[in-house]
């Protein structure tokens, strides 16, 4: 899955809530200053979510077992599991915000 995979720059603000994608997945985000700041992904199935890494920061989750391998994202969630993902500008650490 990629999160706003072909949106215009000149889109600098948008937002979508519970769009249903292929695989079994659940999706809402927004998108802020022409960045991703935030999204939630749940699981309509069992499944394992691979998530490319399209976006211009560190991820703070929700939780943890999320692992990183070829530019993607990887969990395994089940039916009715939700991850959750705040993007943190790139100047902005974890070790800043905590």
């Amino acid at each position: 899955i990629r999160i706003f995979p072909a949106i215009p720059a000149a889109w600098q603000e948008a937002e979508f809530k519970n769009l249903h994608a292929e695989g079994g997945w659940l999706i809402s985000a927004q998108r802020r200053n022409g960045a991703t700041t935030a999204f939630r992904i749940t699981a309509t199935s069992d499944g394992i979510l691979r998530l490319a890494d399209n976006f211009a920061g560190e991820v703070r989750w929700n939780r943890t077992g999320v692992a990183q391998t070829d530019g993607c994202f990887v969990v395994r969630l089940a039916a009715g599991e939700t991850l959750e993902g705040e993007i943190l500008p790139a100047a902005v650490s974890a070790e800043t915000v905590r």
